[in-house]
This record gives structure tokens, C-alpha cells and sequence, in this order.
């Protein structure tokens, strides 16, 4: 069973880590990128936490700042915090294909991604959407995952972390993208250290068995120890697990519509106070431009209607599994959720330390 939050105070953490807060600025003032004005003891903190020494976590760090200064990450975390979401890079082009909800529960300083892997196209967004434009989204929209929880945790005095919740019911061969999953791979390859502290833990919904075996066998054994213990499989349905969990993490208020709870999550990315701040950041880019005519969207916003029939290629075949697949159909299909959950857990919360797992694609 996955242990709640302990919702800690951060002014209490920094008081009994200071020691080691101070050692680390001292070990990375030299560093190319790390200015103590914006890298302060809450940024060190959590480097702190997720290593166990000085040495490690410097490290860690320092690979962290590299990434970061190669990529210019600065630019797009002033980008995701100051523009409405749909004015990201890919926003139009790639939300229609993930089934993805993103929202705050305040009450459990969770920052919560929940994915629906039946409403997922990964195979159709990679044969329809450049790859540039599939990348430069999800690098959006893992930069808001830390920096939304950040930005809560300074407002809250209390460390916020996330919370991934993956939906594997009704799962197809749509999910299977071998090429997509090797171009999250390349992008996210130096960012495993760039983003510490960030998950509490990820549930796994209605896995079917041959990803059950697959998990275990392939991707689990690359994970660092402290991340699988992180993991749980939860079950839905009338005598499923998956609500009473889910409530005993974010209260009974936080529990979505998707999983028999009463929190209405929408046809949108975000909701609650996300969806809120970002229509005030709308508004705000609105007030601040010309009136003009808006452009019409590339495609449509992302409704569960518009994820649910889209047409599939005319080369693909038929995407749906059905009983009388064949077993390597089977297979493929079991590889494809597995593809699938490592896509879903390298985009939306990367790793902590304990380690970093050369290869995987979990923290």
C-alpha cells in the first residue's frame, strides 16, 4: 500500500538539512548555470532529499544545470508559467491524442497526472505530428509538472509532489509506437537529474496480465529501488481498490469522475485551479494584444469525443484489439502498454534520486 503524504513543512526541512544545504551551494557556486539568486535553499533542499550525501547530490545537480542551460529549460519554464497552455509549441497538434488530466489537490499537496490509456493514439500522433512538435510539447509540459508543484510548494510553506495515476483498461495496439517511444528516449536522456523531488507515487489501474509480466520482467528492473517502491496496481470496478486508494491519497473531494469520484474532470488538459489560472493567463495575453481575428487551430481542442473516433490511417488496419487476436497480436499489444506506461512515466514526472536508472524511463 502506498504511504500518504506526509505533506511536510518546508521550513522545518530546511532547518534540519541547512548543513547540507550550505555545502551544496558551496560545491556548485563553480558551476556553469547556477546563479544563488535563482537556485536558492529550496532548490538545494530538494537535491538534499533525494541523495543521501553531499558528493552525490552535487553531482546530480550539476548534471541537472547542464541540461538545463543546454536546453535553455529557463525559457520555457518562464514560457508554461506566464502563457496560456494552448499557446504552447504542439499544444493543438498533440492533446488530442493523450488522454491526460492534470490537476491540483490542494488539501494533499499532490500535483496529480492521470492518464487514460484507452484514449491514447501514440501510433497516429507519430505518424501525423512532426516529431520536433511532439517533443517540444511534452518538454512544455514537463517543465509546468515541476514547476506548478514548485511554485505551490513556495506558496504553501508545504513540499508538493505528484501524484501519476495510469487508467489501463481497454488499452489497443494504438498505444504501440516504438519510434515515438525512441524519440521521448533521446529527449529526455540528460533530464533525469534536472527535476528532483517530484513523485509520491504512481498507480497503475486495471493492468492487464502480460503487462503485468512485462513491467515486472523488463522495465521494473531498471528502476531505482525507492521508485518501485513507489508503485502500486490498484483495480476499479465494484469491488476494485483503485477509489478507497486514490481517496486515501487526495481526500474523498479529490477522487476524479473516472474512477466513481465526485471530481468533474472535464474534456480538458487541466482542471480545478489549473484550468482557472490558465484562463486567467488567457485573459491576460488578451487584454495585453490588438484586437484581432484568431487564426483558426491546426485541429480542435481535445474533447473525449474527438479522442474516441478518431479515423486511423488508412494503412494502419484496424486499431481496436478483439477476442480472436492472434498471439503474437497479443504480444504486441502487451509490449505497446508497456511502451506505453514508459512514454507516460518519462513525460509527465521524471525521476528522483536513489539513483538514476540509465535507460529507464521512470524515476
Amino acid at each position: 500500500m502506498v504511504a500518504a503524504h506526509p505533506q511536510q513543512r518546508v521550513s522545518d526541512l530546511l532547518a534540519q538539512h541547512a548543513q547540507r544545504i550550505a555545502s551544496l551551494a558551496k560545491a556548485l557556486r563553480d558551476e556553469p548555470g547556477f546563479e544563488p539568486s535563482r537556485h536558492d535553499d529550496i532548490w538545494l533542499l530538494r537535491y538534499c532529499l533525494s541523495y543521501p550525501d553531499t558528493a552525490s547530490a552535487s553531482r546530480a545537480a550539476a548534471r541537472g544545470l547542464s541540461w538545463r542551460l543546454k536546453n535553455q529549460q529557463d525559457g520555457v519554464t518562464r514560457r508554461v508559467m506566464a502563457l496560456p497552455i494552448d499557446a504552447w509549441p504542439g499544444y493543438l497538434e498533440c492533446v488530442p491524442y493523450l488522454g491526460l488530466h492534470v490537476f491540483m489537490a490542494e488539501d494533499a499537496a499532490l500535483l496529480v497526472a492521470l492518464l487514460v490509456l484507452r484514449r491514447c493514439q501514440f501510433r497516429e500522433m507519430a505518424a501525423k505530428v512532426p516529431t520536433q512538435t511532439i517533443i517540444a510539447f511534452l518538454t512544455h509540459l514537463k517543465e509546468y509538472t515541476f514547476a506548478v508543484t514548485d511554485a505551490a510548494t513556495r506558496r504553501s510553506g508545504v513540499l508538493h509532489k505528484t501524484l501519476r495515476i495510469n487508467l489501463c483498461a481497454g488499452i489497443s495496439r494504438e498505444i504501440v509506437s516504438p519510434y515515438l517511444w525512441m524519440a521521448t528516449a533521446r529527449a529526455n536522456s540528460g533530464s533525469a537529474t534536472a527535476f528532483p523531488q517530484l513523485l509520491h507515487a504512481e498507480l497503475h489501474a486495471d493492468p492487464p496480465p502480460l503487462l503485468q509480466l512485462l513491467f515486472n520482467r523488463l522495465v521494473k528492473p531498471l528502476l531505482p529501488p525507492k521508485t518501485v517502491e513507489k508503485m502500486a496496481l490498484v483495480s476499479t470496478g465494484a469491488d476494485g481498490d483503485a477509489s478507497a486508494v486514490v481517496g486515501g491519497l487526495l481526500g474523498e473531494a479529490n477522487v476524479p469522475d473516472v474512477l466513481g469520484g465526485r471530481l468533474l474532470l472535464g474534456s480538458g488538459l487541466l482542471s480545478g485551479s489549473l484550468r482557472e489560472q490558465d484562463e486567467a493567463r488567457s485573459a491576460e495575453a488578451g487584454a495585453a494584444s490588438p484586437p484581432c481575428e484568431p487564426a483558426p487551430p491546426s485541429r480542435p481542442p481535445y474533447t473525449d469525443a474527438l479522442v474516441q473516433h478518431h479515423e486511423p490511417p488508412p494503412s494502419a488496419g484496424p486499431v481496436h484489439s478483439s477476442p480472436g487476436q492472434s498471439g503474437s497480436a497479443r504480444l504486441l499489444l502487451g509490449l505497446g502498454a508497456a511502451v506505453a506506461l514508459a512514454v507516460a512515466t518519462a513525460v509527465f514526472a521524471p525521476r528522483d534520486g536513489g539513483g538514476v536508472a540509465r535507460g529507464s524511463f521512470a524515476r
